[in-house]
């Protein structure tokens, strides 16, 4: 009886740490953009500046001012992208009021993660049929 508990015992202990540490030990992407103007994320309101973008884990992405140190956690969705991002971006909506964030893409990771909020395009379209939008590259 001893004998087939001890690996039990081994195997939930491995299994345990593996789910423990493995959160920790996956890389936390971040970057560093300049925004040319205002736009809105999951209805947060930024002015134009610099901003470092962090995925905090791949329900969560943080938005910090570097010249206000604002922070902002954002609910995203976050998944491999269909193919190869050979330089991290984000890409904005032109909506009614200005620019909404939408999608965030990580370089060398093939990440990418769009918000959880995103603009009513059937009504943003009747207003803005072009559809517009602009995507600004990661440093």
């Amino acid at each position: 009886m001893k004998n087939r508990i001890i690996p039990f015992i081994t195997a939930f202990a491995v299994l345990l740490s593996t789910i423990l540490i493995a959160p920790a030990a996956s890389a936390e992407t971040a970057s560093r953009v300049t925004i040319p103007f205002a736009f809105s994320a999951n209805d947060h309101v930024f002015p134009a500046g610099r901003y470092e973008v962090i995925l905090q884990s791949e329900n969560f992405l943080r938005l910090v001012s570097c010249e206000t140190g604002r922070m902002a956690n954002l609910m995203v969705r976050t998944s491999g992208a269909n193919q190869n991002i050979a330089n991290g971006s984000l890409l904005f909506q032109s909506v009614r009021h200005g620019y909404q964030l939408t999608q965030v893409r990580f370089a060398n990771t093939n990440l990418e993660s769009e918000l959880a909020k995103q603009p009513k395009l059937e009504r943003e379209f009747g207003r803005n049929p072009n559809g517009v939008t602009t995507e600004i590259a990661l440093k």
